[in-house]
């Protein structure tokens, strides 16, 4: 026996309320997982943090050191000369040392003036050298976080590029080069800051520069 037409809407309308909400919304053209919401910047920060600590463990608690190729080779002996200048009451413009002398100030790789290299100018070595990388890679990570969230709204796919970003070949490999990781780091807050610079005022616009 067919149903009058309303009595099929009616019951059109039933089926239809018993399917389930699906587990995201659209924000924009991107998908949305409302289950992760919670993952805000300062708890993938710390799970980053905890993430990189069980990779890294030995190095993270001072057990054990990074030794690989440039690191013992180039990176770790830049570290120490720098340090022994600034602690010798001097600034490194020159190393004596390498070849028959070279300069130290003017070269990028030496990280002289940069305020990052704070954390094994103050704390020992070889275990500063391996808190300075680990830090920036975490830095990258939270970094690529907040560049993937601001692009795609979506703090699942901003948590897997940060993370993803942080354990990535190419920064795995820069832990032998104290510059490329402190370097790296730094580039997805440059594209962050250049992307809400881009429509805003002079006050983003400054913020980029900045950074």
């Amino acid at each position: 026996m067919d149903l009058p037409s309303g009595e099929s809407r009616i019951a059109g309308e039933k089926e239809v309320n018993r399917i389930p909400p699906p587990d995201f919304e659209i924000s924009g053209s991107f998908p949305v997982a409302t289950g992760f919401r919670w993952l805000t910047g300062p708890r993938f920060a710390v799970l980053l943090s905890l993430l990189v600590r069980a990779g890294h463990a030995d190095a993270m608690l001072g057990l054990a050191s990074f030794f690989f190729r440039d690191f013992l080779q180039f990176g770790y002996p830049l570290a120490y000369y720098h340090k022994w200048r600034i602690w010798s009451g001097g600034l490194p413009l020159w190393n004596p040392l390498s070849s028959c002398g070279l300069p130290f100030l003017p070269q990028w790789t030496t990280m002289t003036l940069y305020p990052g290299t704070l954390i094994y100018l103050r704390l020992p070595l070889p275990w500063s050298l391996n808190l300075f990388q680990l830090l920036h890679q975490v830095l990258a990570g939270l970094g690529m976080f907040f560049l993937a969230r601001r692009l795609t709204g979506n703090p699942l796919a901003a948590a897997l590029a940060g993370a993803g970003f942080a354990f990535s070949g190419l920064l795995e490999q820069c832990l032998m080069w104290p510059n490329n990781m402190a370097g790296m780091a730094w580039m997805p807050w440059v594209a962050l800051a250049l992307n809400r610079a881009a429509p805003g005022g002079m006050k983003e616009t400054l913020a980029a520069a900045a950074v």
